[in-house]
Protein backbone atom coordinates (compact mmCIF):
# COMPACT_ATOMS: atom_id res chain seq x y z
CA UNK A 1 0.00 0.00 0.00
CA UNK A 2 0.93 3.68 -0.52
CA UNK A 3 3.04 3.38 -3.13
CA UNK A 4 4.22 6.14 -5.54
CA UNK A 5 7.09 6.70 -8.26
CA UNK A 6 8.24 9.70 -6.31
CA UNK A 7 6.04 9.58 -3.42
CA UNK A 8 4.58 6.85 -1.24
CA UNK A 9 2.39 8.90 1.37
CA UNK A 10 2.19 12.84 1.08
CA UNK A 11 1.10 14.25 4.28
CA UNK A 12 0.71 18.05 3.56
CA UNK A 13 3.58 18.07 1.64
CA UNK A 14 3.09 20.56 -1.62
CA UNK A 15 5.07 19.43 -4.71
CA UNK A 16 5.83 21.27 -7.65
CA UNK A 17 8.16 21.03 -10.74
CA UNK A 18 8.68 17.30 -10.13
CA UNK A 19 8.47 14.04 -12.20
CA UNK A 20 8.91 10.46 -12.44
CA UNK A 21 9.24 8.25 -15.48
CA UNK A 22 9.05 4.79 -12.93
CA UNK A 23 6.90 1.55 -13.74
CA UNK A 24 5.05 1.38 -10.18
CA UNK A 25 3.90 -2.04 -9.21
CA UNK A 26 2.13 -1.82 -5.58
CA UNK A 27 0.50 -5.09 -3.47
CA UNK A 28 -2.49 -3.33 -2.17
CA UNK A 29 -4.19 -0.29 -2.15
CA UNK A 30 -3.06 3.40 -3.20
CA UNK A 31 -0.83 2.89 -5.92
CA UNK A 32 -0.10 6.46 -8.18
CA UNK A 33 2.38 7.15 -10.96
CA UNK A 34 3.66 10.31 -9.14
CA UNK A 35 2.49 9.50 -5.60
CA UNK A 36 0.39 6.76 -3.71
CA UNK A 37 -1.91 8.33 -1.02
CA UNK A 38 -2.15 12.40 -0.95
CA UNK A 39 -3.75 14.27 1.87
CA UNK A 40 -3.67 18.03 3.03
CA UNK A 41 -5.11 19.06 6.42
CA UNK A 42 -8.42 20.71 5.81
CA UNK A 43 -10.27 22.39 2.69
CA UNK A 44 -8.57 25.45 3.81
CA UNK A 45 -5.33 24.10 4.25
CA UNK A 46 -4.67 21.61 0.92
CA UNK A 47 -2.09 19.90 -0.18
CA UNK A 48 -0.86 21.43 -3.09
CA UNK A 49 0.87 19.93 -6.44
CA UNK A 50 1.24 21.87 -9.57
CA UNK A 51 3.66 21.34 -12.73
CA UNK A 52 4.23 17.74 -12.04
CA UNK A 53 3.99 14.70 -14.32
CA UNK A 54 4.32 10.85 -14.45
CA UNK A 55 5.21 8.44 -17.13
CA UNK A 56 5.23 4.90 -15.91
CA UNK A 57 2.72 2.55 -15.82
CA UNK A 58 0.50 1.99 -12.47
CA UNK A 59 -0.44 -1.67 -11.50
CA UNK A 60 -2.03 -2.22 -8.33
CA UNK A 61 -5.22 -3.73 -6.44
CA UNK A 62 -7.51 -0.60 -5.93
CA UNK A 63 -7.00 3.41 -5.67
CA UNK A 64 -5.38 3.34 -8.53
CA UNK A 65 -4.05 6.23 -10.86
CA UNK A 66 -1.55 7.53 -13.89
CA UNK A 67 -0.58 10.49 -11.33
CA UNK A 68 -2.44 9.96 -7.07
CA UNK A 69 -3.93 6.87 -6.34
CA UNK A 70 -5.93 8.38 -3.54
CA UNK A 71 -6.13 11.64 -2.37
CA UNK A 72 -8.29 13.80 0.03
CA UNK A 73 -8.02 17.69 0.35
CA UNK A 74 -5.88 18.38 -2.56
CA UNK A 75 -5.55 20.79 -5.42
CA UNK A 76 -3.36 19.36 -8.63
CA UNK A 77 -2.55 21.98 -11.09
CA UNK A 78 -1.42 21.91 -14.52
CA UNK A 79 0.45 17.97 -14.18
CA UNK A 80 0.02 15.27 -16.82
CA UNK A 81 -0.30 11.26 -16.44
CA UNK A 82 1.26 9.01 -19.68
CA UNK A 83 1.37 5.67 -17.81
CA UNK A 84 -1.14 2.75 -18.49
CA UNK A 85 -3.07 1.91 -15.32
CA UNK A 86 -4.06 -1.74 -14.92
CA UNK A 87 -5.82 -3.69 -11.58
CA UNK A 88 -4.94 -6.76 -11.25
CA UNK A 89 -8.35 -7.53 -9.43
CA UNK A 90 -10.16 -5.35 -11.88
CA UNK A 91 -11.60 -3.20 -8.73
CA UNK A 92 -13.53 0.45 -9.08
CA UNK A 93 -11.46 2.87 -8.34
CA UNK A 94 -8.75 2.48 -11.27
CA UNK A 95 -8.43 6.06 -13.51
CA UNK A 96 -5.97 7.47 -16.07
CA UNK A 97 -5.03 10.42 -13.28
CA UNK A 98 -6.41 10.02 -10.00
CA UNK A 99 -7.79 6.69 -8.35
CA UNK A 100 -10.25 8.20 -6.03
CA UNK A 101 -11.00 11.36 -5.06
CA UNK A 102 -12.67 11.52 -1.85
CA UNK A 103 -14.91 13.84 -0.33
CA UNK A 104 -14.93 15.14 3.20
CA UNK A 105 -16.34 17.19 5.91
CA UNK A 106 -16.26 21.02 6.02
CA UNK A 107 -18.34 22.66 8.02
CA UNK A 108 -20.86 20.20 8.71
CA UNK A 109 -21.01 19.53 5.21
CA UNK A 110 -19.33 16.60 3.09
CA UNK A 111 -18.25 18.48 0.07
CA UNK A 112 -15.73 17.25 -2.23
CA UNK A 113 -12.07 17.77 -1.37
CA UNK A 114 -9.93 17.59 -4.54
CA UNK A 115 -9.59 20.35 -6.91
CA UNK A 116 -7.84 19.39 -10.57
CA UNK A 117 -7.18 22.45 -13.09
CA UNK A 118 -5.18 21.81 -16.38
CA UNK A 119 -4.33 18.38 -16.35
CA UNK A 120 -4.99 15.65 -18.50
CA UNK A 121 -3.84 11.76 -18.87
CA UNK A 122 -3.32 9.29 -21.51
CA UNK A 123 -2.53 5.95 -20.33
CA UNK A 124 -4.44 2.56 -20.71
CA UNK A 125 -6.74 1.82 -18.54
CA UNK A 126 -7.30 -1.43 -17.49
CA UNK A 127 -10.14 -2.01 -14.92
CA UNK A 128 -13.78 -2.89 -16.38
CA UNK A 129 -15.15 -0.54 -13.79
CA UNK A 130 -12.38 2.41 -14.44
CA UNK A 131 -13.07 5.57 -15.62
CA UNK A 132 -10.03 7.63 -18.09
CA UNK A 133 -9.70 10.27 -15.78
CA UNK A 134 -10.86 10.43 -12.16
CA UNK A 135 -12.47 8.21 -10.11
CA UNK A 136 -14.34 8.58 -6.79
CA UNK A 137 -17.32 11.11 -6.30
CA UNK A 138 -14.84 13.96 -4.61
CA UNK A 139 -12.88 15.68 -6.96
CA UNK A 140 -13.89 19.08 -8.78
CA UNK A 141 -12.02 18.60 -12.29
CA UNK A 142 -12.00 21.97 -14.37
CA UNK A 143 -10.72 22.30 -17.78
CA UNK A 144 -8.68 18.98 -17.92
CA UNK A 145 -8.76 16.38 -20.26
CA UNK A 146 -7.85 12.37 -21.18
CA UNK A 147 -7.63 10.70 -24.73
CA UNK A 148 -10.51 8.23 -25.20
CA UNK A 149 -8.53 6.43 -27.70
CA UNK A 150 -5.62 5.45 -26.29
CA UNK A 151 -6.83 5.05 -22.46
CA UNK A 152 -9.96 2.65 -23.91
CA UNK A 153 -12.40 4.53 -21.93
CA UNK A 154 -15.32 7.26 -22.69
CA UNK A 155 -16.52 8.40 -19.40
CA UNK A 156 -16.53 10.89 -17.86
CA UNK A 157 -17.41 11.95 -21.05
CA UNK A 158 -17.23 15.96 -20.10
CA UNK A 159 -13.46 15.24 -20.46
CA UNK A 160 -12.82 12.79 -23.18
CA UNK A 161 -11.29 13.68 -26.07
CA UNK A 162 -9.88 11.98 -29.49
CA UNK A 163 -6.14 11.63 -29.82
CA UNK A 164 -6.62 14.59 -32.82
CA UNK A 165 -8.22 16.77 -30.15
CA UNK A 166 -5.64 16.12 -27.32
CA UNK A 167 -3.08 16.98 -30.17
CA UNK A 168 -4.16 20.57 -30.96
CA UNK A 169 -3.51 23.24 -28.79
CA UNK A 170 -6.95 24.92 -29.23
CA UNK A 171 -8.56 21.68 -27.11
CA UNK A 172 -6.87 23.12 -23.70
CA UNK A 173 -8.90 26.37 -23.38
CA UNK A 174 -7.62 28.70 -20.28
CA UNK A 175 -4.60 27.09 -20.35
CA UNK A 176 -1.45 29.23 -19.60
CA UNK A 177 0.61 28.39 -22.59
CA UNK A 178 2.98 31.44 -22.01
CA UNK A 179 4.50 30.78 -18.82
CA UNK A 180 4.12 26.56 -18.47
CA UNK A 181 2.64 24.91 -21.42
CA UNK A 182 4.13 24.18 -24.56
CA UNK A 183 2.76 21.43 -27.46
CA UNK A 184 5.18 18.90 -28.10
CA UNK A 185 2.67 16.08 -29.90
CA UNK A 186 0.87 16.39 -26.18
CA UNK A 187 1.42 19.46 -24.01
CA UNK A 188 4.54 18.99 -21.69
CA UNK A 189 5.64 21.14 -19.05
CA UNK A 190 7.87 24.29 -20.07
CA UNK A 191 10.00 23.84 -16.80
CA UNK A 192 10.67 20.42 -16.88
CA UNK A 193 9.74 19.19 -20.14
CA UNK A 194 7.60 15.70 -20.63
CA UNK A 195 8.15 12.93 -23.74
CA UNK A 196 8.44 13.94 -26.88
CA UNK A 197 6.00 11.93 -29.63
CA UNK A 198 7.02 12.29 -33.50
CA UNK A 199 5.33 10.40 -35.67
CA UNK A 200 7.00 7.20 -37.57
CA UNK A 201 7.21 7.90 -41.27
CA UNK A 202 5.61 5.30 -43.61
CA UNK A 203 8.12 3.48 -45.62
CA UNK A 204 7.03 1.98 -49.07
CA UNK A 205 8.90 -0.23 -51.30
CA UNK A 206 8.92 -0.64 -55.08
CA UNK A 207 10.57 -3.56 -56.67
CA UNK A 208 11.76 -3.90 -60.45
CA UNK A 209 13.64 -6.85 -61.80
CA UNK A 210 16.61 -7.24 -59.17
CA UNK A 211 16.26 -3.88 -57.48
CA UNK A 212 14.67 -2.70 -54.50
CA UNK A 213 13.94 1.03 -53.88
CA UNK A 214 13.17 2.34 -50.03
CA UNK A 215 11.12 5.66 -49.92
CA UNK A 216 10.15 7.98 -47.21
CA UNK A 217 9.65 10.98 -46.43
CA UNK A 218 12.27 13.73 -44.65
CA UNK A 219 11.47 14.00 -40.99
CA UNK A 220 13.25 17.10 -39.22
CA UNK A 221 13.96 17.59 -35.93
CA UNK A 222 13.89 13.63 -34.86
CA UNK A 223 15.58 12.55 -32.25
Amino acid sequence: SNVGGLIGYANYTNVSQCYSNANVTGTGDYTGGLIGYATGRTYLDKLIKSECYATGDVVGDNYIGGFIGYATYTDINACFAHGNVKSTANKSYVAGFIGYGAQAGHMGYLINSVDITNCYSIGKVSSTAGNGFAAGPGSNVNSSYFDSMTSGKSTPATQSRSTEQMQQQSTYANWDWINIWEMNGYPILKKIGGPSFIEIPKVTADSTSDTVSLNWPVVSDAT
